[in-house]
């Protein structure tokens, strides 16, 4: 199976986008007008796979704990849903 490339800053008027630099962290950041995405100019090393820099890393481990806290409080929403209907019956 071949490995997925990510493009960065792909639209309508630039359809072919930038391919991904293997040295770089995969984080898509912005420029300064906020139109434009591309990849982060800062050198790999850290966080899942050792695809991150240091700074995106801690985004993305905070990312995914917010995340594991909006599932599990998802989880016991619908768990007191469904005993309550239990006690309706």
């Amino acid at each position: 199976m071949s490995e997925k490339i990510r493009v960065y800053d792909q639209w309508a008027g630039n359809e072919r986008g930038i391919p991904e630099d293997k040295t770089r962290c995969v984080a898509e950041v912005t420029d300064f007008t906020g139109w434009h995405f591309y990849q982060c100019q800062r050198k790999r090393g850290f966080g899942p796979n050792g695809e991150y820099c240091k700074q995106h890393t801690k985004k993305v481990e905070y990312s995914k704990a917010t995340l594991n806290l909006a599932l599990a409080f998802a989880d016991v929403k619908m768990k007191k849903k469904g005993s309550g209907s239990d006690k309706n019956e």
